[in-house]
C-alpha cells in the first residue's frame, strides 16, 4: 500500500506531518469516497518481481517553517488554457491535517479545454503551496489526480474544507517540497459544461492548465517543473496528463508521471454489465459513466441500458453526497438493491455503442516520452486487468517511456504502491529515466 511522499534526507523534519496513513486516500475504490469505508487494510502480499531504480543518496534542499504564508496573487486573466478566472479562500474550516503543516491554501477557477469537443472551458481546483522561502526556480508542482467523487457539480472536492478525504494526500506532498494542484475536473464545482466522465484527454488538459494556473499565481515561488501523481480515477488522469504534455503542455516541464491502479481503459465494465457480473464495487462506476456519455451523445436512450426499476431509482444512484430528501444510508441502499440485469443493455448495437464511445475516452491519448511509472494489482475489482493491460500494451508500443509494476494478485483495496513515492522523488532529482516496456512483467 501507499506511503505519503517524503524526501530522502538526515534533517529532522520540521514540518507536523499527518498521522494517517495514506493508502486509502490514494487508491479509493470504485464508487465515491463518501460511500467507502476510509480503511488501510494489508494483506499478505507476494513478494515484489519489480524494482523501481531509484538515487537515495541525493536529497533536496531541507524543509522550512515558521515562515510568513506565502503571497498568492490573482493574475490578469490571460484568458488562455491555465488563465485565472478567481482566486478564492477555501471552505472552512480545512481539514487539520492540511491547514497545520505550514502551507497556504486557495480554491482557484482557471481555463481548460474540452477533449470531447475541443471546446474552452472553466474549472476549479485548489492550490497548496509551501510557505517560505522556495528552492531556485520555485517548487516543483506535483499535479494530483484525485479519486473519484461522482460527476454532479457539488461533488467537488474544493467545496469542502475536508477536500472529500484529499486533504491528507496533500498535505503530505506538500510537505516533501512541491505545490499540489487538485482539479475537480470539468463540470465538477462549476456548473455548465458536460462532465466527460472516464475522458482521459480532458483530465490530461485539466491536470495541465491546473499547474500553469498555480505557476501565474506566483511564477518565482511556483516552478514550472511538475511530476503529475494519481491512483483510479485520478490514475487516469495522472497517465492522461504526462500523454498530453507533448501537445498540449506548451510552457511547462514535465518531470514525468506516476499512476497507482490506473481506470486506464474502462470497456470491461460492458463486457461485464452483458454477462451480469458487474460488482458492487463498478455499479456507481458504471452509472456515471453511462449518465456522462449519454449527456454528451444525445441520440443514446438510457433506457437501453437500465431496467424500469433502475430508471425509477436513477435520481438517487447519480447522488455523491446526502441532500435534504436523500441520505447516505439512501445512497447504499439504492446501490445495493440493484440486481445482474438492472444495468444489462438491451442488444448487442447498444453494447458494441456503449463500448466504443468508453473506448475513445481511453489512454493512451499522446506521445509522452517522459518516465511514467505505471502499478497495477492483477484482481484490480473496479478496472479490469486485461483492458489495463492492452493500454500498456499500446502505451509501449507508441514508444511510451513506461515503467510497469504488476502486482499479481492484489486489488485496489490492498496494492503495495510504495515504490511510486520513490519514483516521484527521484524524478524530481533528474531520476527515473528507465523503462522495463521491452521486458515488463
Amino acid at each position: 500500500m501507499t506511503r505519503p511522499l517524503r524526501r530522502s534526507t538526515d534533517a529532522a523534519p520540521v514540518r507536523r506531518r499527518p498521522d494517517r496513513r495514506t493508502a486509502r486516500s490514494i487508491l479509493l475504490g470504485a464508487t465515491t469516497m463518501l460511500a467507502v469505508a476510509v480503511t488501510a487494510a494489508c494483506s499478505v502480499s507476494p513478494p515484489d518481481n519489480t524494482s523501481v531504480p531509484i538515487n537515495p543518496s541525493v536529497s533536496g534542499p531541507a524543509l522550512v517553517s515558521q515562515y510568513p504564508t506565502v503571497t498568492l496573487t490573482q493574475p490578469r486573466d490571460s484568458r488562455s488554457p491555465g488563465g485565472v478566472v478567481a482566486l478564492q479562500d477555501p471552505p472552512t474550516p480545512v481539514d487539520p491535517d492540511l491547514s497545520s503543516v505550514g502551507v497556504s491554501i486557495r480554491r482557484i477557477v482557471y481555463r481548460s479545454t474540452s477533449g470531447l469537443d475541443n471546446s474552452p472551458t472553466e474549472v476549479s481546483g485548489v492550490v497548496v503551496v509551501p510557505n517560505g522561502p522556495p528552492p531556485d526556480g520555485g517548487w516543483p508542482v506535483v499535479a494530483y489526480g484525485r479519486p473519484n467523487s461522482g460527476i454532479q457539480p457539488q461533488c467537488a472536492p474544493s467545496l469542502f474544507g475536508s477536500m472529500l478525504g484529499n486533504a491528507e494526500v496533500m498535505a503530505n506532498i506538500a510537505v516533501s517540497g512541491y505545490v499540489v494542484v487538485m482539479s475537480d475536473y470539468q463540470g465538477i464545482g462549476q456548473s455548465g459544461p458536460v462532465v466527460p466522465f472516464l475522458d482521459a484527454t480532458t483530465y490530461g488538459n485539466n491536470l495541465i492548465d491546473a499547474v500553469r494556473a498555480a505557476h501565474a499565481l506566483n511564477p518565482t515561488v511556483v516552478s514550472t517543473k511538475w511530476i503529475s501523481y494519481g491512483g483510479a480515477l485520478g490514475g487516469l488522469a495522472s497517465w492522461a496528463a504526462g500523454d498530453r504534455s507533448v501537445a498540449y503542455g506548451q510552457g511547462l516541464d514535465l518531470l514525468g508521471s506516476a499512476s497507482i491502479a490506473p481506470w486506464a481503459d474502462m470497456t470491461g465494465l460492458v463486457d461485464r454489465a452483458v454477462s451480469g457480473t458487474l460488482n458492487p464495487a463498478q455499479y456507481s462506476v458504471y452509472i456515471y459513466t453511462l449518465q456522462s456519455i449519454a449527456d454528451s451523445n444525445p441520440s443514446m436512450n438510457l433506457d437501453d441500458y437500465r431496467s424500469p426499476y433502475a430508471r425509477s431509482i436513477w435520481p438517487t444512484l447519480l447522488q455523491c453526497l446526502p441532500t435534504a430528501r436523500t441520505s447516505v444510508e439512501d445512497i447504499g441502499r439504492a446501490i445495493t438493491s440493484l440486481g445482474p440485469d438492472d444495468l444489462k443493455p438491451n442488444s448487442i448495437a447498444a453494447a458494441t455503442f456503449l463500448k466504443s464511445r468508453i473506448a475513445a475516452r481511453a489512454v493512451p491519448v499522446g506521445a509522452n516520452k517522459q518516465p511514467a511509472l505505471i502499478i497495477y494489482g492483477t484482481d484490480d475489482q473496479v478496472a479490469d486487468v486485461g483492458p489495463t493491460e492492452a493500454a500498456i500494451t499500446k502505451a509501449c508500443q507508441d514508444g511510451q517511456r513506461l515503467f510497469v509494476v504488476r502486482r499479481a494478485g492484489e486489488t485496489q483495496e490492498d496494492l503495495k504502491a510504495d515504490q511510486a513515492v520513490d519514483f516521484v522523488n527521484t524524478l524530481r532529482l533528474g531520476g527515473g529515466n528507465v523503462t522495463n516496456c521491452g521486458d515488463r512483467p
